[in-house]
């Protein structure tokens, strides 16, 4: 059975006005939840959002998505 002893939320984001051929807007969001499982061993959970509002066509003409999402998970060790 894991216990959660202490947890923690951090939240960050980045927000930028650019030039039209750059995307014009994009922002990139970083949402972290931490868990103590042991009193050295923690998990953590990582939900990324990164958004342009106009995706410029790469090399083969293709228009990529305009948002980018991931969730990431892994275990820290404190020394």
């Amino acid at each position: 059975m894991i216990k959660f002893i202490r947890s923690g939320i951090l939240m960050t984001a980045a927000l930028l006005f650019t030039l039209a051929l750059a995307g014009r807007y994009t922002q990139h969001i970083v949402t972290t939840l931490e868990f103590e499982i042991k009193h050295h061993l923690n998990l953590v959970v990582s939900y990324i959002w990164d958004y342009i509002q106009h995706p410029q066509p790469d090399a083969t003409g293709a228009i990529p998505f305009k948002s980018d999402q991931y969730l990431t998970v892994g275990l820290s060790v404190r020394f």
